[in-house]
């Protein structure tokens, strides 16, 4: 009711009902067109425009040949922001499997990771079809019980390759570093490779009443 009071008060138009006469509502329809006809107008002027959101989705799996003689199988998840086309950042969600060198595997062997990453992106790609060129680094710890249970470091030269537009082939290879939480067993480093798929690097569009 405030709000009819308002918009009758603009219109000059009286708010009791005896006082409504065809005039008064030919005023309030003019006001009410006049209003229909500034939006349209201010709609169409409207610049559209795309904004690109460098927000990337990837999955890999790895192997790392650990220099006691421990294989380390690994498959993770990352989410990625890239700052000023050069600059990643990762939030990470790792599974891993710890082969000892006799084989064995169970369920005790796995530990599962939540971590962070930064990379420095030096050379980029030309085109959509391309590849980049980065260094990346990242830290990791395990959550949860796990005999296993330790903080991995990795620094690494990895690509991602563009086989179409907004997905790419990413591979790694680089240094891992694994110390665990109980002392008892001895810190473990060796050599990593990874491959995956990346996903993303989203555009919208965008006009002056906000995403289309």
């Amino acid at each position: 009711m405030g709000c009819l009071k308002f918009l009758t008060y603009l219109c000059g138009i009286p708010i009791t009902l005896t006082q409504f006469n065809p005039i008064n509502m030919k005023r309030f329809i003019t006001f009410l067109l006049s209003v229909i006809a500034v939006a349209v107008m201010s709609n169409a002027g409207a610049q559209v425009s795309e904004l690109t959101v460098p927000l990337y989705i990837g999955i890999n799996t790895g192997v790392t040949t650990n220099f006691s003689n421990k294989l380390t199988t690994a498959y993770n998840a990352d989410l990625s922001y890239t700052f000023a086309k050069r600059l990643p950042v990762y939030a990470i969600a790792e599974s891993r499997i710890f082969v000892p060198k006799d084989g064995t595997t169970t369920n005790y062997n796995r530990a599962t990771n939540l971590g962070v990453g930064l990379g420095f992106i030096f050379h980029t790609a030309d085109s959509k079809i391309g590849s980049d060129y980065l260094i990346k680094a990242t830290v990791t710890h395990t959550v949860g019980s796990s005999p296993f249970k330790h903080t991995n470091y990795t620094i690494g030269l990895h690509s991602n390759e563009y086989i179409v537009k907004d997905a790419a082939l990413t591979y790694g290879i680089g240094y891992s570093l694994f110390d665990y939480t109980n002392k008892a067993t001895k810190a473990d480093h060796g050599m990593y490779v990874t491959i995956g798929l990346r996903f993303g690097n989203y555009t919208y569009r965008i006009c002056n009443s906000g995403r289309e």
